[in-house]
Formats: structure tokens, sequence, C-alpha cells
């Protein structure tokens, strides 16, 4: 399980019960982990383009879609 919910449905109901006891998340934690990475990079918005792996599929493939960290941030189980 990561940050986006990546890998969810690989654990059973108990075991992301742990990990949810262990880890618990504030009820806005997705939203404070997004406005301290914000807070981070507005002072250089140039140098917070994607990976260059995902340009270079932009790059190549017009039917490429990137995916959203914010919105699967905000959206993660």
């Amino acid at each position: 399980m990561d940050l986006v919910g990546a890998g969810y449905e690989d654990f059973t109901a108990a075991q992301r019960s742990a990990v949810e006891a262990a880890y618990p998340r504030p009820p806005q934690f997705a939203e404070g982990f997004l406005q301290a990475l914000y807070d981070s990079l507005k002072h250089r918005p140039e140098t917070t383009q994607g990976t260059g792996l995902a340009d270079v599929m932009a790059y190549k493939d017009p039917s490429f879609r990137r995916r959203n960290f914010s919105d699967l941030m905000r959206k993660s189980r």
C-alpha cells in the first residue's frame, strides 16, 4: 500500500486495519501532505515537471494520459 492506494486490494481487511492502526491518518492527511509538497515547490515551479519517462510517453503516445498525483492522493482509501 502506498500514499495513493496502489496495492490496497493486495492486502486483507485485517492487514489493512493493522496498518491503519499503526499509522493512522488524520481526516485532512492528504490535503496537509499536498500543501506541504506545494509549499516546498512553489518557489521553483520550473523544476516540477513529471518524470522523464512520463515526458517520453506523452511525446511518443498521443493517447497517453498522466495520472494526477493530487487526485490519487485525495481519493486514496
